[in-house]
């Protein structure tokens, strides 16, 4: 793909990888939607922690609701992030670093609940289409995801819980400590 002369190629992986290839110099830019809990902030947090020493900038370039995916319906009632813990439901996941994934780990955290406790938190996938299709065909009650994806996939519900926001300011530089 071709965007005003300048080559560029998209890669479907998580935003914690996106960053730590920005960081090895493997890529020039990255996205990324990660929430961090103690600051209810998306991205300064991450971005200071894994690109040590570099002066980069965070352009806010778009907003998405992320929220659950669940079953037309949704006959288990499942509203929150504390209903991944309860008995007989049963959640597909994203992988490691995905910005999904890390919005579900740090309210489990807030919760006090581990993966562990959770039936279905270690299967994952690497798209949002496939957990919503997953969830479509009865393979799992619950995941996590965008309302994009949502209205694309039948026999699903989206029950909203965040709108991801890039950061409270729209643009911001940071310049290493």
């Amino acid at each position: 793909m071709r965007m005003h002369g300048v080559m560029a190629l998209r890669a479907y992986i998580g935003s914690y990888d996106s960053l730590v290839s920005l960081y090895h110099d493997k890529i020039s830019v990255a996205t990324a939607h990660l929430w961090d809990s103690s600051s209810d902030e998306y991205n300064v947090h991450h971005v200071r922690a894994l690109l040590p020493g570099i002066r980069c900038t965070i352009a806010n370039v778009t907003y998405r609701m992320q929220g659950l995916y669940v079953t037309k319906g949704n006959p288990k009632n499942i509203r929150s992030w504390g209903d991944f813990a309860r008995e007989g439901v049963r959640m597909i996941n994203r992988e490691k670093g995905a910005g999904s994934r890390v919005l579900l780990d740090e309210n489990l955290k807030l919760l006090g609940f581990y993966g562990s406790q959770i039936i279905g938190y270690e299967d994952e996938n690497q798209s949002h289409l496939a957990l919503a299709s997953a969830v479509g065909r009865g393979e799992a009650d619950v995941a996590v995801g965008t309302e994009k994806i949502a209205r694309q996939v039948d026999n699903i519900d989206f029950v909203p819980m965040k709108r991801a926001l890039r950061s409270r300011r729209q643009n911001r530089t940071l310049r290493p400590n």
